[in-house]
C-alpha cells in the first residue's frame, strides 16, 4: 500500500486537504491495482486514474486504498 502524502502549506487549502479516502475496487488507480474483485483482472494496474479519483486527488484527498466489492459491482 502506497504511503499517505503529507499535506504541504501549498495543499493545504485544498477542500479536501489531507482526508483519507478508500474508493471501491471498481475505480481505477494508477498507483494501486485495481481487480474488480475477479480473478480476471488479479494484478492488473492501471495507467491513470478513473476521473472521479482524479477529481479527489486535484481536491487534495489522500487515497488511503481500496474498499472490497462484489465481482465487477
Amino acid at each position: 500500500m502506497p504511503e499517505a502524502a503529507p499535506v504541504n502549506a501549498a495543499d493545504a487549502t485544498a477542500p479536501l486537504a489531507g482526508v483519507p479516502v478508500a474508493v471501491k475496487d471498481v475505480l481505477d488507480t494508477a498507483d494501486m491495482p485495481t481487480e474488480f474483485n475477479s480473478a480476471a483482472y488479479k494484478d492488473r494496474r492501471p495507467e491513470q486514474d478513473a476521473w472521479v479519483v482524479a477529481r479527489l486527488r486535484a481536491a487534495g484527498a489522500s487515497i488511503i486504498g481500496k474498499t472490497v466489492t462484489t465481482e465487477f459491482a
